[in-house]
């Protein structure tokens, strides 16, 4: 009954124990069924959590990290639910606050992982989740700056992008000369870097296609004035832009974006997203372009985009929303 799975859920967290978090999961967040104890066994086991990180500061001990993150992912995971299928106004903004509380405890901490080398390449995936600058920051500075820019160019940067209209180029600009400024700030999107939505569009397309971009093209088909087909276009591989086994570690990731990172608001959609958020600063007056590229797909259908608004003020929308937007509409 609750009781006793209340009573052995609040001794296991405070002796430092694994919970049973799946059997506490079934029984205090079926439906809408809460009682006064909710709140009391998820800081029960937020105690837990922060013992296991605490741990891991005085023992540097890298084995720990897998219990954190999992365990970390299942909480937020839990306030997300909670505040998605509670009726009670009041509790579900407290179960929000708890969530974001949670998810900017963890970008902090990922933080300082990325200090330890061995740590930062280990959480690659929630560094990207989270869009950790400090992690990747860090990870650039290592790079071989030549493989770097050859490894951009092949993914079409600085390169004409195969479309039948004009467009812009991409633009990558660090070579074995640029400053450990130049490479940070390239390394987190920011700096001289310059993308068109176009080419990232192409990008997760090709992602999703196992590193390999199609043609993209504009007509369909052509049909007469009896709406008879009289001419299609076929479908035309262009080349391998990234190799094989990164497209599917990317396409990972940015799943994870969608079910528990920068975008989790896709986490519970009818269909299965995969994308990345940025954010470019623009100046000192919180002016951003809003970015998200990235790709869904449900059953047959299946969609890749690219959305960027530009030059608006922090805080003030998101091009992840306007995604989702588009997403929802597609698919529904």
């Amino acid at each position: 009954d609750r009781a006793s799975a209340y009573k052995l859920f609040k001794n296991a967290a405070t002796n430092g124990h694994l919970p049973a978090i799946d059997e506490m999961y079934q029984i205090y967040f079926n439906g809408n069924d809460y009682d006064g104890d909710t709140f009391e066994i998820l800081d029960l086991y937020n105690t837990y959590l922060q013992k296991r990180i605490t741990d891991y500061y005085e023992t540097k001990d890298i084995e720990l990290l897998p219990d954190i993150m999992q365990e970390w992912d299942r909480l937020a995971n839990i306030y997300s639910r909670a505040s998605e299928i509670e009726t009670d106004g009041e509790k579900k903004a407290k179960y929000k606050k708890k969530q974001e509380n949670s998810y900017f405890d963890k970008i902090w901490f990922i933080q300082y992982l990325s200090k330890d080398d061995e740590a930062c390449l280990r959480y690659l995936r929630d560094a990207y989740a989270y869009s950790c600058n400090s992690a990747f920051a860090t990870i650039g500075r290592e790079l071989n700056m030549n493989k770097f820019r050859s490894t951009c160019e092949t993914a079409l940067f600085n390169k004409e992008l195969p479309l039948d209209i004009e467009s812009t180029q991409s633009k990558f600009n660090l070579n074995s000369d640029s400053s450990e400024w130049d490479i940070a700030s390239t390394s987190i999107g920011q700096g001289t870097t310059t993308v068109s939505p176009a080419h990232m569009c192409m990008v997760a397309s090709a992602i999703y296609n196992k590193g390999v971009l199609m043609k993209p093209y504009l007509v369909d088909s052509v049909v007469n004035s009896y709406d008879v087909i009289v001419k299609t276009t076929d479908p035309d591989e262009y080349k391998e832009i990234i190799p094989e086994e990164n497209a599917k570690k990317l396409k990972s990731y940015m799943r994870s974006v969608c079910k528990y990172g920068t975008a989790n608001m896709m986490a519970y959609s009818s269909y299965k997203a995969y994308g990345k958020t940025g954010t470019a600063e623009l100046n000192s007056d919180d002016d951003i372009n809003s970015w998200f590229m990235g790709f869904a797909k449900k059953g047959k259908k299946k969609i890749a985009i690219a959305v960027c608004l530009e030059d608006i003020k922090q805080g003030s929308g998101s091009a992840t929303s306007v995604a989702k937007e588009i997403f929802d509409e597609y698919f529904n």
